[in-house]
């Protein structure tokens, strides 16, 4: 994705810049902080951290490259063996997904435990976060066939697979039916 939004700036990411890999977001975090990088990829909640402590975000890459950044994957084997079990995590996931999109108050305690942050980054980071998902945690095809050609070039293959072969919505969509009643604000079922 950053060579791609490198692109889209007008830099070549082969001539340019050079790219190295740092690991988690905490490591190129730390090596952005101690100066053994000039720039790094942050998530959130390491974007925050670092405009915190005084760093500039020169690029955001979700207004250069519009790619795929979480879901819920499993193997063809458990589709075809236990489609119920992968239906009743996807319902679980897709209520979540609903609760987190419809309860700014009730999301923002939970980020703070999970994430180990402040009150304050943590409602930067549902906000920030907030437009990147869609409301039934479905993609549309157009969306689907931009990742296939993405991750075909990233991958470095040769042919471009059909879109519906790494997606299966039918389990979101099912989901969503099933949900269509159901209150987020809600505490039980």
């Amino acid at each position: 994705m950053a060579r791609l939004a490198l692109k889209k700036t007008g830099l070549d990411p082969d001539r340019d810049v050079v790219m190295i890999a740092a690991g988690t977001g905490d490591i190129r975090l730390a090596a952005l902080m101690s100066t053994a990088v000039d720039a790094a990829v942050l998530n959130a909640p390491g974007k925050f951290k670092a405009k915190k402590a005084g760093l500039n975000e020169v690029l955001f890459m979700g207004e250069q490259v519009d790619a795929l950044s979480g879901g819920v994957a499993t193997t063809i084997g458990l589709i075809q063996t236990r489609p119920e079990t992968v239906q009743r995590f996807v319902t679980a996931s897709v209520k979540g997904l609903k609760y987190f999109l419809s309860n700014r108050q009730g999301s923002i305690p939970f980020m703070m435990k999970t994430m180990n942050v402040d009150i304050e980054m943590a409602r930067e980071v549902y906000d920030m976060s907030l437009p990147t998902f869609t409301e039934g945690g479905t993609a549309g095809d157009d969306f689907m066939k931009n990742e296939v050609q993405l991750q075909t070039g990233v991958l470095g293959l040769k042919e471009v697979s059909r879109f519906d072969q790494p997606f299966d919505m039918s389990f979101a969509l099912k989901a969503n039916q099933r949900l269509k009643n159901w209150n987020p604000q809600q505490r039980s079922g």
